[in-house]
């Protein structure tokens, strides 16, 4: 047997062989044997250069395509540690990715988010299954900007997790947009609290109605159920009922706007007066859609009928009395007689009256 070490020292390993001659090895198979383990040794190096050469190649490459995703890229060891960041990410946070390393980039972490994050991340990490989770992360000038973190991970033959990929997108002005949606809506809300007006939205074709919170409370119906035209009916007061039927046929059929003010019997007997506007905003004439309020004018019903009632008594005692009232204002020298007053006067009811005037019936 002999034994031919391959590369320098050794290091690239052994070329071995044997021979059932008893001669063996000669001092010419000596020298073919070191020819052989030199080509050998060339070989073997020169295929390990090029798989490595190949293989740096390849992370370039991939690299390359992970700076070019318009998204901020990473991925992790199977522990969470994190070993890579694309150029998205680092420019982003504004650290190298030697700082970005491991957990290095978890202090750019919004602090009001960051015990949310490591416990979205540390279940899955527990459960080797993909997620996803949203929280802010500081910007190399400071400002924080709102992500969706999402993690895949990678399994081997035998089902343990590799390796984590994952990627963080922007969804700053998403969540910005939504906020102010939600602002919006609770102002709008509280709006319609104060006023008593709900808004609603109807489509006569298909059926589908829309009522808000507060329109709920003013039909005086659970917030929640089906709205329906015949559920709002159903509260009009018998006596308004043929009129309020008629202008909604005329929504329906006509795509008419609709304006009036009507009164509702309520299930416990009570009288609630509304004022329903309806304005047709579709664009087909057979397919009419409609938005609009309903809102509770009870208060200003019943004070417009107590000031009504003032009025008439008011007139009832003048004319009994034979007593007439006037209002002057000095700045217009605007005068304001009652019926009585013009009556006393001998004036014509509704004339605007002045001091010549006044004066042409004085002696």
């Amino acid at each position: 047997m002999l034994i031919e070490k391959l590369g320098v020292n050794g290091k690239v390993g052994v070329l071995v062989a044997g021979s059932t001659v008893s001669s063996f090895p000669t001092e010419e198979d000596r020298i073919l044997l070191h020819v052989a383990a030199c080509q050998a040794a060339l070989a073997i190096t020169e295929a390990i250069r090029f798989r490595h050469d190949t293989r740096a190649v390849a992370e370039r490459e991939l690299n390359r395509i992970a700076d070019a995703i318009p998204v901020m890229a990473w991925s992790t060891l199977p522990d969470g540690r994190a070993d890579f960041f694309n150029e998205h990410f680092l420019t982003f946070l504004g650290i190298t990715s030697e700082q970005a390393a491991g957990w290095g980039w978890a202090a750019s972490i919004h602090p009001d988010d960051s015990r949310a994050l490591q416990s979205v991340w540390m279940e899955l990490l527990a459960s080797g299954m993909p997620g996803e989770t949203e929280a802010r992360l500081r910007r190399w000038d400071g400002h924080y900007r709102w992500f969706l973190f999402r993690a895949n991970p990678v399994y081997s033959d035998e089902g343990a997790v590799v390796r984590w990929y994952g990627t963080n997108t922007d969804i700053d002005d998403r969540k910005r947009f939504e906020e102010e949606m939600r602002r919006s809506a609770a102002l709008m809300a509280q709006a319609q609290r104060l006023t008593v007006t709900g808004s609603v939205w109807w489509r006569p074709a298909t059926n589908d109605i829309y009522w808000s919170d507060e329109a709920y409370r003013v039909a005086g119906q659970d917030v929640g159920i089906t709205p329906s035209v015949e559920m709002m009916l159903d509260r009009c007061h018998p006596e308004d009922l043929p009129r309020i039927q008629k202008l909604i046929s005329n929504a329906m059929n006509r795509g008419e706007n609709v304006d009036v003010e009507h009164r509702l019997l309520m299930t416990d007997g009570a009288v609630k007066y509304v004022h329903v506007v309806l304005q047709n905003i579709g664009n087909n004439p057979a397919d009419p859609e409609f938005i609009g309020a309903v809102a509770d004018i009870t208060e200003r019903k019943l004070a417009e009928e107590q000031l009504r009632r003032s009025d008439v008594l008011l007139r009832e005692g003048q004319r009994i009395s034979q007593t007439g009232t006037f209002s002057w204002k000095v700045e217009t020298d605007e005068i304001t007689f009652s019926e009585e007053l013009n009556r006393i006067f001998g004036f014509e009811s509704g004339r605007v009256v002045d001091f010549d005037a006044i004066g042409q019936r004085v002696l």
